[in-house]
């Protein structure tokens, strides 16, 4: 009976092949730090928009600053044109209308110059009239804000008769019940349109007075000014002059 045939062994020095082995290189950290930090923007970034971190504060303030020239004075143009073309029927309304805006941008150039001075001489104290502004403004809007939320809140007849009441005190002329219904229709809408406007202002406004008051805080801490000292004696007596090096008697 006939064997099987072995096949031939391989010869001993030969080498067998290497077997496929798959190794997991390590990330470079770089990618790491790099993927982190895209991550740290873009989860900071609503923060640099709200606080102004995005830009200088300054030039942020500037901008505001400029922004409210150029309304005041397109709406500044546009009433004294108004006033020219019916100066033989001059009405107190435009006139009233006019003065609130010269007073208004005298005090906004004023505003502005001094936060100019300020950057340039880099004094914090010069800031003061910006804010003073900006914050009156926002109380006012906030007042306004109020009489929106009375006016939805049920008191919009008492409220429309009080506006009537002056309409017809300037005019010298009694109104008839459609005028007035009219009146009482028109006046809803208009408050409906200004509470949207008078939050957006709100909002602006906050935003503004949180931007001069970081530029106000980045002075004060870049640029410590000298504040004087009391010349008035000190309320209590003068401690006994000691020498910390000398041994204390036992």
């Amino acid at each position: 009976m006939a064997r099987p045939v072995r096949p031939p062994a391989p010869p001993s020095g030969s080498r067998r092949p290497p077997v496929n082995v798959y190794v997991t290189l390590p990330q470079e950290p770089g990618d790491e730090r790099r993927g982190s930090v895209v991550a740290q923007y873009f989860a900071a970034l609503p923060k640099m928009v709200c606080c102004f971190c995005c830009c200088p504060v300054f030039k942020c303030a500037i901008w505001l600053c400029i922004l409210e020239f150029v309304v005041s004075i397109y709406a500044w143009y546009t009433t004294f044109n108004l006033l020219i073309l019916t100066f033989e029927d001059l009405q107190i309304k435009d006139v009233v209308v006019l003065l609130m805006l010269t007073g208004w941008l005298i005090a906004l150039c004023s505003s502005s110059g001094a936060l100019i001075a300020a950057q340039y001489k880099k004094k914090a104290h010069w800031v003061l009239p910006r804010l003073i502004l900006q914050a009156g403004l926002l109380v006012i809007g906030f007042l306004v804000l109020f009489v929106e939320i009375a006016y939805f809140s049920g008191a919009s007849q008492r409220i429309n008769g009080w506006v009537i009441w002056i309409y017809e005190s300037f005019l010298d002329e009694p109104l008839t019940k459609e005028h007035r219904k009219e009146i009482h229709n028109e006046l809803k809408n208009i408050a409906l349109v200004l509470l949207m406007i008078v939050i957006a202002f709100i909002v602006y406004m906050a935003l503004g007075l949180c931007a001069t008051r970081k530029f106000q805080k980045d002075l004060e801490r870049d640029y410590p000014q000298f504040r004087p000292v009391s010349g008035q004696a000190p309320s209590a007596p003068p401690q006994p002059p000691t020498n910390p090096n000398y041994p204390k008697a036992i």
